[in-house]
């Protein structure tokens, strides 16, 4: 069960999370003390360095990554809706195309959506789904047939196994905890995972660049940071990628299993400061991860060689 926590235990996250009203007595003085404590603690460390390779260095380290066939660079989760079939294929048919040997790419979608008829309108009866393309016909079927035949045609469909969709009442936190247990075929071996939205483009080859001076450490957080209004920084949800024990840190921590309501971004990266967890904290420039162009406002960049992830892509034309 998920406890819900006072907005003296999160102040340093609560610039722009909104959190259920809570009974202040669910939490004793210890447990705001021993918080406190954390946070002192997380604010005095220095902060880590991003790595600077020379050409030799950062070539060593690219033929190791290519050499290495027990492992990959990065797994990507693509965090979607059961309705968004459009936006997948789109997805499919633009920056997945130039997708590394050494990265996978999939959608992640919750077991039980917001969509009527994925949840009241049963399979008609008698009704074998055929999976041949030449006999594809949506208008006949609902779109839990659809999810079952698009997730067997491309194999790129992860279903959270008992999660309603959401976007910051848990998600995220199933996520990792399902694919660090495996729930998804072979989702071991990778570096880093990495967590974005249906609304962003990616440059694969890019972010494998920025990535490869890491792929032999542990504790790196990755993505753009965005300041809140106590003054506490944060990856932003656009985008961001954990080294594997990362991953590992958040499966097994108790405190992120029992505080998961909130907004999303921030409260991940409060679990990795709260456990000590981060040792390389790296941030992606604003010619790296930016908004698109003709969004006109705050993080909007036209698009260049160094674009590696570029944000607020609404429309499907």
């Amino acid at each position: 069960h998920n406890e819900l926590i006072s907005d003296q235990d999160l102040k340093e996250i609560m610039d722009s999370v909104e959190i259920l009203p809570v009974d202040v007595d669910q939490v004793d003085s210890n447990s705001v003390e021993s918080m406190d404590k954390t946070f002192i603690n997380f604010k005095n460390r220095p902060k880590p360095e991003a790595i600077h390779l020379s050409d030799e260095e950062f070539e060593e380290l690219t033929v190791k990554r290519l050499l290495n066939s027990n492992s990959k660079t990065v797994l990507i989760a693509i965090f979607s809706t059961s309705e968004r079939f459009e936006r997948r294929a789109l997805i499919r048919n633009t920056y997945l195309t130039m997708k590394p040997y050494d990265v996978d790419v999939i959608f992640v979608i919750s077991e039980h959506p917001r969509v009527p008829d994925f949840l009241t309108a049963p399979p008609p009866a008698k009704r074998k789904i055929n999976h041949k393309i030449d006999d594809f016909d949506s208008s006949q079927m609902t779109i839990r047939e659809f999810i079952e035949y698009e997730s067997k045609i491309f194999g790129d469909i992860f279903i959270l196994q008992g999660v309603k969709e959401n976007m910051d009442d848990g998600k995220t936190y199933e996520y990792f905890h399902q694919i660090w247990n495996k729930k998804f075929p072979h989702s071991d071996g990778y570096r880093f995972y990495m967590k974005t939205d249906d609304d962003v483009f990616l440059h694969l080859p890019n972010l494998v660049s920025k990535l490869t001076p890491y792929i032999d450490l542990q504790g790196v957080f990755f993505g753009r940071q965005v300041m809140g209004r106590t003054g506490h920084k944060f990856m932003a949800g656009m985008g961001y990628a954990l080294s594997a024990d990362l991953v590992g840190f958040i499966a097994n921590d108790k405190f992120a299993a029992s505080h998961v309501i909130g907004q999303e971004d921030a409260l991940l990266d409060f679990w990795l400061r709260k456990g000590n967890a981060i040792t390389y904290r790296i941030e992606a420039d604003d010619l790296e991860f930016h908004d698109a162009e003709w969004f006109g406002i705050g993080w909007a960049r036209p698009a260049s060689e160094k674009s590696i992830l570029i944000h607020r892509l609404k429309r499907t034309d």
